[in-house]
């Protein structure tokens, strides 16, 4: 299996875990926001910064966020992904900002998806 595929099924788990989670269709909501942004955010702010931002806001599902991209990547949480990125040498640190780009694009794919759907049924202009 490819790296593209590993990350595919893994970020697809972790937006899965989120259905159903503890504070009901707003926190899905709130993780899906997270969804969105995450690519741009760690594209303008790089990605220390990214995580550093993410793990030092209040809202849990920032931090979720967080670990989830971290878990994706293969680090057990988003505190080893920090400290790895800031001893990270300069070839290291772009590997780790492109895949984890890639990363974030799959979770971002998946929340909208599987998140980002309401209630309501579909309906379709006339023509």
């Amino acid at each position: 299996m490819i790296r593209q595929q590993q990350w595919a099924r893994t970020a697809f788990g972790k937006v899965l875990a989120r259905r159903g989670a503890p504070g009901g269709k707003a926190a899905e909501k709130a993780y899906a926001s997270e969804c969105r942004g995450g690519p741009a955010l760690i594209r303008q702010s790089g990605l220390l910064q990214a995580v550093a931002f993410l793990r030092s806001r209040g809202r849990a599902e920032s931090q979720d966020y967080a670990n989830d991209l971290a878990v994706v990547l293969g680090f057990e949480n988003s505190q080893i992904l920090q400290g790895t990125l800031q001893t990270a040498n300069t070839s290291e640190y772009r590997r780790w900002s492109r895949d984890a780009t890639a990363v974030a694009i799959w979770l971002r794919r998946f929340a909208q998806s599987e998140l980002d759907q309401d209630d309501a049924p579909v309906t379709h202009a006339a023509r």
